[in-house]
């Protein structure tokens, strides 16, 4: 990986390490996420910002990004999507800026 962009702003973080298994790495375009809930119309309405970072022993780095996976999504379109039945939840899917490409064996 190349890179890595210092965080000024950081706002609930929510995180989820994962590791790429495939032999040789993936290339990754974006990641899709499932919403049980996103704020109702008379609550705020701050956006969803979704990034990549890197692990410091175990955990999502505190202060770096990958460059080109910080995305946004708007509070009315996760709420278009949002369920809090499995069954019926729609995947949003958050495309990156630019592929990122995850080396094998790499947690992130």
């Amino acid at each position: 990986m190349t890179g890595l962009l210092q965080l000024t702003d950081q706002f609930n973080p929510l995180a989820q390490t994962f590791r790429v298994t495939e032999k040789g790495g993936s290339v990754l375009t974006g990641i899709g996420i499932f919403f049980e809930r996103a704020p109702a119309v008379d609550e705020e309405q701050l956006p969803i910002t979704l990034e990549l970072r890197p692990t410091v022993n175990g955990s999502p780095s505190a202060t770096r990004f990958i460059p080109g996976t910080r995305v946004s999504a708007s509070a009315a379109a996760v709420r278009g999507v949002a369920s809090d039945t499995f069954g019926s939840a729609t995947e949003y899917k958050f495309t990156f800026k630019e592929p990122v490409y995850v080396p094998e064996n790499v947690e992130m």
